[in-house]
């Protein structure tokens, strides 16, 4: 794209519309991961991306949404799902996701059962164990941490998770390099010492926590877009 390039201003009306048909894929996608797509934790942290993240260049889809609604960014409130930080837990751990004891037959060696760790929005009871608040927007995006870490170098809020995935590992790009935290939490370590690759109704569920966390941000996401601006996207 050239910068000399005449652009056109567009309404209201036809930005909202645009938002709205990608946020309806956006939630396609988070059905897609749902029915065993793990792959599609990228692609929605891309949406994550664009929807919540501001740059030099681009503004994101809340940002539209509040020019058009008339808000500040500062009046949003979002859900946040996240639980106490566990520090029994050597490695760290992701605060939005949660235990869950499953159980499964394979051919090889029949019924197994064991404790993983899943999104909270996955949880068959996910009301029976959560506690959750509502938080300013910019606390939930890019201050409260959502992996902790009794080394406090491998922290993460959602704004550092979200951009590392879309735009280093597979989202807009892959860099030949990945920055030494994110490495460490999706390559070397894992978060918990319990398996996290396990089925659910024959569905393969991640094994990185960190493919977890995008799911559960996606959802938090969601929910708050509608709440905070409930006309605008009343047909999401």
């Amino acid at each position: 794209m050239n910068k000399k390039d005449i652009r056109i201003s567009r309404s209201d009306e036809d930005l909202t519309e645009s938002i709205i048909t990608s946020l309806r894929l956006f939630h396609e996608e988070c059905a897609l991961f749902d029915n065993g797509n793990l792959a599609r934790f990228i692609t929605l942290a891309n949406h994550l991306r664009r929807i919540l993240h501001n740059t030099n260049h681009c503004k994101s889809d809340v940002e539209h949404l509040c020019k058009i609604a008339e808000r500040k960014t500062t009046a949003l409130i979002f859900l946040d799902t996240a639980i106490p930080y566990n520090t029994s837990c050597l490695n760290g751990n992701c605060r939005l996701t949660t235990t869950y004891q499953y159980a499964q037959v394979t051919a090889q060696n029949g019924n197994l059962t064991g404790l993983a760790q899943i999104p909270h929005c996955l949880h068959p009871n996910p009301n029976k164990h959560l506690k959750t608040s509502l938080i300013p927007f910019e606390h939930w995006w890019s201050k409260n941490e959502i992996i902790n870490s009794q080394d406090k170098s491998l922290c993460f809020t959602r704004k550092e998770l979200v951009t590392h995935i879309a735009d280093t590992d597979g989202g807009a790009h892959h860099d030949n390099g990945l920055i030494k935290k994110y490495y460490t939490i999706t390559r070397e370590q894992k978060l918990s010492n319990m398996d996290t690759s396990f089925l659910i109704n024959n569905k393969q569920f991640p094994k990185s926590e960190t493919q977890m966390a995008i799911r559960q941000i996606a959802h938090e996401c969601l929910i708050s877009l509608k709440q905070n601006f409930p006309i605008l996207l009343k047909d999401v």
